[in-house]
């Protein structure tokens, strides 16, 4: 006897385009990976840009959005991996982000709205990107990111070159091919001008610039979103960790964006520049986590896909407590009943 069955199909798999060439005004071409939601429609995306590596697998970050019906769009920026051109991080992102974003807006599988996701350099090009007000780019969401070049990332507010800071980052990005770097040598090595080159194995034009312009100059101004801030109007959802190097300008960037807009959110909780880092012997209670996908997912909801999220009507201001360990909700930053308080090491 013959047995008898139903055959189930197998859900459909999203179409993947993988290693995508895309043009820039003066003809260099950035490499990127694309993830499609199953249906042939146009979708509104979600962009990422990073020089750390795109991933060629739909990792659960982005499958998230995927399944929610958005695009992913992944790039290696300018001069990293696959994407040709010379990596110059303090110049090239703000055109390189303007000219993604308008290729994207023209394909076939994209609605025209675009928005942007990513943690430190990956939320830093979308200040950068905002800057110019593209009006394919609806919203941006920046993590651990700050907005200031000069104070963030090389020097302090009072002129001291963030000398490990930068160089680690140096060595594991900048390297020569084959160069091994050893911290403790390359922190130690003087003179400063040529540290660069013990870090990395040959000379990168971007600490050199940096070492010719220590103070806050017009050099750091025409680089600085800081200076240029009331140029953005997209609405900004930023992420930043009591621990984190950048989490002063991550609430200085809220305060003055919201004297002149209500877009803006700002959410601030017990963690370092990486969000899942665990500190020995600290435990900040069971609700000092977020749900950061599913906030990523309404704010984007209501920017690009038009939905009445309740993310607008909620205060705009959401930082942890420490020490207390709870969540507080606020209107304003500063909070209406901080008052300011002079510590004398």
């Amino acid at each position: 006897m013959a047995a008898c069955g139903a055959v189930l199909s197998a859900a459909p798999k999203p179409p993947i385009k993988l290693h995508v060439s895309i043009p820039m005004r003066d003809g260099v071409h950035l490499a990127a990976n694309i993830f499609l939601p199953p249906e042939h429609v146009r979708v509104p995306i979600i962009l990422e840009r990073t020089p750390y590596g795109k991933n060629a697998e739909l990792v659960p970050n982005y499958q998230a959005f995927v399944e929610h019906g958005y695009g992913v769009v992944v790039q290696d920026v300018r001069g990293r991996n696959e994407s040709e051109g010379y990596f110059d991080p303090l110049r090239q992102e703000p055109a390189d982000g303007d000219d993604t974003i308008n290729w994207i807006a023209r394909q076939p599988w994209s609605d025209g709205k675009v928005g942007m996701i990513g943690g430190s350099y990956r939320g830093i090009v979308q200040w950068k990107a905002a800057l110019l007000n593209n009006p394919h780019l609806k919203a941006i969401f920046p993590v651990v990111s700050g907005y200031d070049d000069y104070r963030d990332r090389f020097y302090s507010t009072g002129g001291a070159l963030k000398l490990g800071h930068r160089l680690e980052w140096m060595a594991e990005n900048q390297a020569a091919p084959g160069y091994h770097p050893d911290f403790a040598k390359f922190v130690l090595h003087l003179p400063l001008r040529s540290a660069d080159i013990a870090a990395t194995g040959w000379a990168v034009g971007m600490f050199r610039d940096v070492l010719a312009h220590p103070a806050f100059d017009g050099f750091w101004r025409a680089l600085s979103v800081k200076e240029q801030l009331q140029k953005i109007h997209v609405p900004v959802f930023a992420v930043g960790g009591w621990y984190d190097n950048y989490v002063q300008s991550d609430l200085e960037a809220y305060a003055s964006l919201h004297k002149t807009s209500g877009l803006n959110r700002v959410l601030i909780g017990p963690w370092a520049h990486s969000m899942s880092y665990r500190f020995d012997n600290m435990d900040f209670g069971p609700d000092s986590g977020v749900p950061l996908r599913n906030i990523q997912l309404a704010w984007f909801d209501q920017w690009l896909m038009g939905k009445d999220t309740s993310i607008v009507s909620q205060p705009p201001v959401r930082i942890f407590v420490m020490g207390a360990n709870y969540w507080r909700e606020q209107r304003e930053w500063p909070p209406d009943d901080a008052r300011p308080k002079k510590l004398f090491l």
